[in-house]
C-alpha cells in the first residue's frame, strides 16, 4: 500500500492500494478556533462540547461521502491485515501498517508498549477528548480456506494463525474512521485517540494503553467488536451490561500414582477431576442466583499419557462468565469448595493456581454515551442499522477502560448466510461480510463527532 502523505492542512487524504481519493474539507470560518459558538451540552456526565457553526447542518452528508469514498480502502486494510495474522505481542507488520497510514494523515503517533499504537488528532480547538479503540491480534488457529458455504476472499498467510476474532476488521474500520475524521477536521472540535490495542485475546496490551490514556485523560471511550450472530450491517449501541466478567478455573488435582491392574493401590486424580467437573454443575445450578446468570466451563482435563498407568496428577482448566462480579466470585468460591470436597472424598487433593484469585470485569456501556452515539447515528443516516441484541457471554478486556471512562461498546452484525459468514468467533471458518465494514466506520465516526452534532 502506498502511503502518500495529504496536507491535512488543505483537507487532502492519503491514498491507499483500494484507489487514490484526494478530497478537500470545508473550508470557511469552521477553520478558525474563533468560528462559532461553544456551550457545554446538556448531559448527565457533562463530557460534551458542543459546537455550532454553519459546517455542522452540512457534516452528516459530508461524512457519509467519505465513507462512501473510503469504503474501497476499509476493505483493502482488513484484507491485507488479515493475511498477516499476527498474533497476540507479535503483531509487528500491523502495528508499523498502522503508523505508517496514521503519520500519512498527518496524525502524531504515539508508541505504547510493544506494538501498541495511539494516533492523536488535535483539532486545535477546545472541547472533549474522545478514544476510540480497536483492538489488532490474531489468533493460534490454522485457519480453514473455507468460510461456512465457499472459499473465503482472503486467507491468512501465516501457518497456524488468523483473525477468527475479528480484530483485523476492528483495525481497518478505526482507520477508516480516521481518514474519514480528518477530512471533516476543520468542523470537529478537542481531541479524537485512536488506540489500537496489542496482544487483547491474552491481556498484553491493556496495561500500557491504559497507562498511555491518562496522559491524555479522555472524557469519554468507545469500542466496536463485529458479531457472528447478528445480522450483517446492524449495530448494536444499548446501554448497561454487553459483555461478561471472567474469572479463571486452574487447578491440579493430586493422587498417588501406580499401576493401571490396581486402583485400590492407587488414588486416580483422573477420576476425581472427571467427579468435580460433574459435581460443580450441580451445585452452581442450586446455589446462584437465576436472575445473575453465570456460565461455567470446564475446557480441560490433562493426566496421566498411557492405558495402564494412573498418574501422580491431573490439571482441570476451564472459565466463569458473569455480569455480576459479586455473583461471578460467588460461583469461584463454591468451585473451590465442590473441588476440595469431592477431591478429599476420593483421597485426592487440590491446589488452586493463584490466577483464580484475579477477576476481569464485565462491560458495563454508559447510558449517556451508549445513547448519544445512537441518536448521532441516526442523524448520520444510519437509522435502520440499529438494532438491539442479547449480551454476549465473552469477556474484554475494554471493560477495563470503563472502570476508569465513561464510555460505550457496541456490537456490528457481520452474519451474512448467503456468504456463509457467520461461524463462531474462534472458529477456523469464522469469516466477515465485508459489505458491513463501511456500516462499522459509520459507528466509530457518530461517537467521534457527538460531540459536534447535537443529539
Amino acid at each position: 500500500m502506498s502511503n502518500k502523505k495529504g496536507n491535512t492542512a488543505q483537507g487532502a487524504v492519503a491514498s491507499s492500494d483500494a484507489g487514490c481519493h484526494s478530497v478537500s474539507t470545508a473550508q470557511g470560518s469552521a477553520a478558525s478556533g474563533e468560528a462559532g459558538c461553544h456551550s457545554v451540552s446538556n448531559t448527565d456526565d457533562g463530557i460534551y462540547l458542543q459546537r455550532t457553526s454553519p459546517d455542522v447542518h452540512s457534516l452528516p452528508e459530508t461524512i457519509r461521502t467519505f465513507i462512501s469514498e473510503y469504503e474501497a480502502y476499509v476493505i483493502s486494510a482488513r484484507r491485507r491485515v488479515h493475511v498477516w495474522a499476527e498474533t497476540s505481542g507479535n503483531e509487528y507488520k500491523t502495528s508499523s501498517f498502522i503508523t505508517q497510514e496514521l503519520e500519512g494523515l498527518g496524525i502524531t503517533v504515539q508508541k505504547v508498549s510493544n506494538t501498541g499504537v495511539i494516533g492523536v488528532l488535535d483539532t486545535g480547538r477546545p472541547g472533549a477528548t474522545l478514544a476510540l479503540r480497536a483492538d489488532i491480534d490474531a489468533l493460534s488457529i490454522e485457519e480453514n480456506p473455507d468460510n461456512l458455504l465457499q472459499p473465503r476472499v482472503c486467507k491468512s498467510e501465516n501457518p497456524g494463525a488468523c483473525h477468527a476474532c475479528g480484530h483485523d476488521a476492528h483495525t481497518a474500520m478505526l482507520l477508516g474512521a480516521a481518514r474519514v475524521l480528518t477530512a471533516v477536521q476543520a468542523t470537529l472540535t478537542g481531541k479524537l485517540l485512536f488506540c489500537f490495542e496489542e496482544g487483547e485475546e491474552l491481556g498484553l496490551g491493556v496495561r500500557g494503553m491504559l497507562d498511555a490514556l491518562r496522559e491524555h485523560r479522555p472524557d469519554a471511550v468507545w469500542a466496536l467488536h463485529v458479531l457472528s450472530t447478528l445480522e450483517a450491517g446492524k449495530v448494536d449501541i444499548s446501554p448497561g451490561p454487553r459483555m461478561a466478567g471472567g474469572r479463571r478455573i486452574i487447578m491440579r488435582v493430586n493422587g498417588r500414582g501406580g499401576h493401571g491392574s490396581r486402583p485400590d493401590l492407587s488414588l486416580n486424580p483422573v477420576y476425581a477431576a472427571a467427579a468435580i467437573t460433574a459435581n460443580i454443575s450441580g451445585a452452581l445450578q442450586n446455589q446462584l442466583n437465576p436472575d445473575k446468570p453465570v456460565t461455567v466451563g470446564i475446557t480441560s482435563i490433562q493426566g496421566g499419557a498411557s492405558e495402564n498407568i494412573f498418574p501422580e496428577y491431573a490439571d482441570v482448566k476451564g472459565t466463569i462468565r458473569f455480569f455480576d462480579a459479586d455473583e461471578g466470585l460467588r460461583a469461584s468460591e463454591i468451585v473451590k469448595r465442590v473441588a476440595s470436597g469431592t477431591a478429599a472424598m476420593l483421597g485426592c487433593s487440590v491446589d488452586f493456581d493463584s490466577a483464580m484469585d484475579w477477576s476481569g470485569m464485565p462491560v458495563i456501556n454508559n447510558r449517556e454515551v451508549a445513547e448519544r452515539t445512537a441518536n448521532v447515528l441516526s442523524q448520520l443516516g444510519y437509522s435502520d442499522t440499529l438494532t438491539e441484541c442479547p449480551p454476549w457471554y465473552a469477556s474484554e478486556s475494554f471493560a477495563s477502560y470503563l472502570s476508569e471512562y465513561p464510555g460505550a461498546f457496541a456490537f456490528l452484525g457481520i452474519r451474512n448466510d448467503e456468504l456463509g459468514t457467520g461461524a463462531p468467533h474462534h472458529n477456523d471458518r469464522f469469516d466477515v461480510d465485508e459489505a458491513a465494514l463501511a456500516t462499522g466506520v459509520a459507528a466509530n465516526v457518530a461517537f467521534a463527532v457527538s460531540g459536534v452534532i447535537s443529539a
